[in-house]
């Protein structure tokens, strides 16, 4: 992912203009934080992005049936997101892990390689605190 402070910046552009967003990625390393209703359609685009490799069976099953181009997307409250990113300035890296049309994972590196973080957000769904 790119820098969480980024990505907070940009969301904070479209906060104003929708409550929704959806937040698509591929395997080619390109990430999309876009927003689209009614009367606005927007989106910011990060590339060449790291993508970390996963090998499990289910995951090897899954990605030789889909091309690394293909995006896939989960749509969230900006709310929601917002609450992830109010740790960007000391998060070191992210790691999000996208569940097409179900939800997106957060892991959250503040040093080292240990997450001492995560927030699960489902489609939809604001984080409970």
């Amino acid at each position: 992912m790119p820098p969480l402070s980024e990505m907070h910046a940009m969301s904070e552009l479209m906060r104003t203009l929708s409550s929704y967003v959806s937040l698509s990625a591929n395997r080619q390393g390109t990430l999309k934080l876009s927003l689209a209703d009614q009367h606005v359609e927007g989106s910011a685009c990060w590339f060449q992005l790291e993508h970390p490799q996963v090998h499990t069976q289910a995951n090897d099953h899954h990605a030789s049936n889909t091309s690394p181009d293909a995006f896939h997307e989960v749509h969230i409250s900006m709310k929601a997101l917002q609450n992830v990113f109010s740790c960007a300035s000391m998060a070191k890296s992210t790691v999000a892990c996208i569940c097409a049309g179900y939800c997106v994972v957060f892991y959250v590196y503040i040093s080292g390689v240990t997450p001492v973080s995560y927030t699960h957000l489902r489609a939809h769904e604001t984080p409970e605190h």
